[in-house]
């Protein structure tokens, strides 16, 4: 678990997470994901970032189950995670309680992300290094790793257009 507090180590740690992101270019999906998983038990603490890379996998593959124990290993109040928690609730029970109450959740932490999932609006076109909590430019990360893992969940954006018309009319 101390793994990547020896600096002589993050080359390796660097190169397989490069492997990682390969190989799920290459669609060997289940190889990629077994190297990000096999990434945070080397560096839990990860260092790497390697858990939205894995949470936004295991979603695709439609492993929802897995999601929801990465999410509550790693609970943070990021956008990668509040989305997440939305369309894995989604996934589960639809247009329900559970999933009104993650998006409301979520839109606290970010609102940014609706608008740029459903193409409302346009995220921006750089990108910078770095970002604040609840900005653009967290949600455009979010939206980069995640649109695709959306429209792979049947109902999701159809279900997120009228839940966001909904609550945009009642206020």
């Amino acid at each position: 678990g101390a793994i990547w507090l020896e600096p002589k180590t993050r080359p390796y740690m660097h190169a397989r997470l490069s492997l990682a992101r390969c190989l799920w270019a290459l669609s060997r999906r289940d190889e990629a994901v077994s190297h990000f998983e096999e990434l945070l038990r080397l560096n839990p603490n990860d260092d790497q970032a390697v858990r939205y890379l894995l949470l936004n996998s295991l979603i695709s593959l439609g492993r929802f189950e897995d999601a929801n124990a990465l999410i509550s290993r790693y609970d943070e109040s990021s956008a990668t995670w509040a989305y997440s928690k939305v369309l894995v609730a989604f996934h589960a029970a639809g247009d329900a309680p559970p999933s009104h109450a993650a998006l409301k959740a979520a839109k606290r932490i970010n609102k940014h992300v609706v608008p740029f999932l459903l193409g409302d609006k346009e995220p921006p076109d750089d990108q910078p290094d770095f970002y604040s909590p609840g900005d653009k430019y967290e949600a455009s990360f979010y939206l980069e790793e995640a649109q695709a893992t959306w429209r792979q969940v049947p109902g999701a954006l159809t279900w997120l257009r009228t839940t966001s018309s909904a609550g945009s009319r009642s206020k």
